[in-house]
């Protein structure tokens, strides 16, 4: 079985923790959190890392905008291959409505590559060096975990 490379790998940390951030923040009421208390893949961050209440208030600020975006582009996307689908069961295919949607799904994923990237920036800049190297660590062995649980 082939291996990701070390670009696909940091791309992989880039989007665990763009979406530790964005699960750690979505669909809560505000009247549930408390200021500075981190709830889900946030906490586990804060927790193992050992974020302050006011780095986990700095990132949630960070990743709010992102977070809407990622939404959107999630929602795009998932409408976008469904316009694959529908295009690819037409008897006969259209090469043309093919090529389409495949298009618009290349442009989509390049937007949600983008948004992870940013995240990723927006989150780290709050981290000192010691919490980064952390986050580095944590993360390649949860990979090295993940990568061993794959037939």
């Amino acid at each position: 079985m082939m291996r990701p490379s070390q670009p696909m790998h940091a791309l992989g940390l880039a989007v665990a923790l763009g979406g530790l951030v964005l699960l750690g923040a979505a669909g809560r009421p505000a009247a549930e959190a408390a200021p500075g208390a981190a709830r889900g893949p946030l906490a586990w961050m804060q927790q193992a890392v050992g974020l302050t209440d006011q780095q986990v208030e700095a990132i949630r600020a960070s990743a709010g905008p992102l977070r809407e975006q990622m939404w959107q582009v999630r929602l795009a996307l998932g409408d976008a291959r469904g316009e694959l689908r529908a295009a690819m069961a037409q008897d006969p295919p259209s090469p043309a409505a093919i090529q389409a949607a495949k298009d618009k799904i290349k442009a989509l994923l390049g937007q949600r590559l983008d948004l992870m990237v940013d995240l990723r920036l927006a989150v780290r800049q709050h981290l000192t060096p010691e919490q980064r190297a952390k986050l580095a660590q944590l993360m390649a062995e949860r990979r090295a975990r993940w990568l061993d649980q794959r037939p």
